[in-house]
């Protein structure tokens, strides 16, 4: 058994490395949708390690430190706080980078992976109180603003408002509690911590209304370009595309011949429970390479399809040129992006048919 220890502590970091990528694999494999059970319970329980991680720490520097089992599970604490931290970073990169369009989101998404891949360097800085509670608000509001629109069927901007609200009052509540177990360590950075949660919260939101954070629990499951689409029987669609090329992505090329409208589909998920309404928006790039808004259709989608609610708009007055569609929620955020080029054609062009 001393040898094991020994090798452990020689290769600890490394073995630190290791389990955190076995960890993100895991969980890319086993977290599928926020609104089944199991993966709220293992983000719930990777949160509440952390805290009981945080409270032991402050009863063995506290007044509760004469109870034998808290000395000897003290140095173990930092690495459990580590590897807690390292599954909810892995969760929220897998959660949030479903939901999100990368050219929007890319600064939420980037931190994200900066905490997840730093987090091996973090293990010194568990010691300070400021941090390990900083780290641990940010996982709670990240988890609320998620969990929330799951929880009572509805997104918006009162809907992020109210998990705002949850996370702060819930961080309030574990600062006041650690106040009672040890006053001497909290009292003196008692305001740095109400500072950090105010701090965190008004950047979150900061970053929620400049449509940087992904519109979680939304999900864009596939779209493309088409020829037609139409719904041949209930809950079944079927689209006419052109043949794919490029290692099997569908030609950016929409060859139209005489009139033909061009069709837009999206298959976008969305928890259990949950209606709202997205859109799509047309541009069209002008002579100066100036994306100018031609249409806006909305879509109202039903949750609950592994796949995602389908839904298309279609554009009958086309010119030759680049064309985009973006899929975005009524408030801008960014779900996915289409882009094409139209080309004419004196005849149809070849198509086969796909299933939604």
């Amino acid at each position: 058994m001393r040898i094991v220890v020994e090798w452990v502590r020689k290769y600890e970091r490394r073995l630190g490395y290791t389990a955190l990528l076995g960890g993100f694999i895991v969980d890319s494999l086993t977290l599928r949708r926020i609104d089944l059970l199991p993966e709220n319970l293992a983000i719930i329980s990777y949160l509440a390690v952390i805290l009981f991680s945080i409270l032991l720490m402050h009863l063995d520097a506290g007044k509760f430190h004469r109870f034998g089992i808290i000395p000897r599970l003290a140095p173990f604490l930092p690495i459990t706080m580590q590897f807690a931290f390292g599954a909810l970073f892995s969760g929220f990169v897998i959660f949030y980078s479903r939901s999100a369009a990368v050219g929007a989101s890319w600064p939420f998404l980037l931190l994200l992976v900066l905490l997840l891949i730093g987090n091996e360097s973090f293990r010194g800085r568990y010691e300070r109180l400021n941090f390990r509670l900083g780290l641990f608000f940010f996982g709670l509001l990240t988890y609320s603003v998620l969990a929330l629109p799951v929880f009572i069927g509805e997104i918006g901007d009162h809907v992020f408002m109210v998990s705002v609200v949850i996370a702060m009052f819930l961080s309030a509540l574990v600062i006041e509690g650690l106040r009672r177990l040890a006053p001497d360590i909290v009292d003196t950075e008692r305001k740095i911590l109400y500072a950090i949660v105010v701090g965190v919260s008004m950047l979150f939101s900061l970053a929620y209304f400049y449509n940087i954070i992904p519109p979680v629990p939304l999900i864009l499951k596939s779209a493309g370009v088409a020829h037609e689409v139409k719904k041949v029987a209930p809950g079944t669609y079927q689209a006419q595309v052109e043949p794919k090329k490029n290692f099997g992505f569908t030609t950016p090329i929409f060859h139209r011949a005489g009139n033909e409208p061009a069709y837009v589909w999206s298959s976008i998920f969305a928890p259990a429970q949950l209606s709202t309404t997205v859109l799509h928006v047309w541009y069209l790039k002008d002579s100066v390479g100036v994306w100018k808004v031609m249409q806006t259709v909305p879509i109202e989608i039903v949750g609950g399809r592994d796949g995602g609610f389908r839904g298309y708009s279609l554009r009958s007055s086309l010119t030759a040129g680049e064309w985009r569609v973006d899929v975005q929620t009524p408030r801008g955020q960014l779900l996915g992006r289409i882009n094409f080029k139209v080309e004419a054609v004196s005849a149809p062009v070849a198509l086969k048919r796909f299933d939604l």
